[in-house]
């Protein structure tokens, strides 16, 4: 942070002591993008974003040549551009068993809550073919508050 509060950003050596976060790109082939309406390639790269402190190569090695799922935002926010980042700083992803079942361990103790039951590839798939629930939202009171139960 600069002085007027400013974000300031110096690109270094990835494996440089120094860094406060990485990026890792994993090549992935979709072969689910559980949104019927989205036009997602059948290969992608997704940045995931480290704490500085985070050994790389323990992350690529429990990654790789396994199938995973991630809650993903749209591509630009992190380099390269195109890479689709995962959502939640990162914790949105984890290895799906050979059974089906998922877990998202960068959630931590908040898995539960956040997964709701959804803890099987099966049960998203379901649950992504339910009618969208649409909450009316406000920032007007500069956070955001839904309007329907005020």
């Amino acid at each position: 942070m600069g002085d007027d509060d400013a974000i300031q950003r110096e690109d270094l050596e990835f494996d440089d002591k120094a860094a406060n976060w990485r990026t890792v790109l994993l090549t992935v082939e979709v072969l689910n993008d559980f949104d019927p309406k989205a036009e997602m390639p059948s290969e992608i790269e997704v940045a995931l974003w480290l704490d500085g402190t985070t050994d790389p190569e323990v992350i690529l090695r429990g990654f790789q040549g396994q199938r995973i799922f991630a809650v993903l935002e749209e591509p630009g926010r992190l380099e390269p551009s195109t890479a689709y980042p995962v959502a939640r700083n990162g914790a949105l992803i984890g290895v799906v068993s050979e059974s089906g079942s998922l877990s998202l361990p960068g959630l931590e103790e908040y898995e539960d809550a956040y997964l709701k039951g959804l803890t099987t590839i099966s049960a998203i798939e379901a649950a992504a073919k339910a009618p969208v629930t649409v909450l009316p939202l406000s920032t007007e009171k500069g956070y955001w508050e839904r309007t329907d139960c005020l």
